[in-house]
């Protein structure tokens, strides 16, 4: 059986810890996910190119995994809503 894909979506912007966030999260869901993250993506971009970029990953995900503190970023916010949109799988990490 293949695995299904999933996005990760946390804080990024104005956050220091983020790439250990992103990285503990990722090793958590590797084992029974195909993780795509933001948190490979050249951070030179623009916020815009940024969130285009993230937007395709979740098109081609089957879940999206809301990191907490997801309601204090406006680029998680609005994949949240993305992923609702394309009615996506969401779950959101306990507080």
């Amino acid at each position: 059986m293949e695995k299904k894909r999933i996005y990760i979506s946390g804080p990024i912007s104005n956050n220091p810890d983020y790439k250990k966030q992103f990285t503990r999260k990722f090793r958590e869901l590797e084992e029974k996910y195909i993780v795509l993250t933001p948190l490979f993506i050249n951070a030179e971009l623009d916020w815009k190119s940024y969130m285009k970029i993230d937007l395709v990953m979740i098109d081609v995900c089957d879940v999206v995994y809301m990191m907490k503190g997801w309601k204090e970023s406006r680029g998680a916010k609005i994949e949240e809503l993305y992923a609702q949109y394309k009615n996506k799988e969401i779950i959101y990490e306990e507080v």
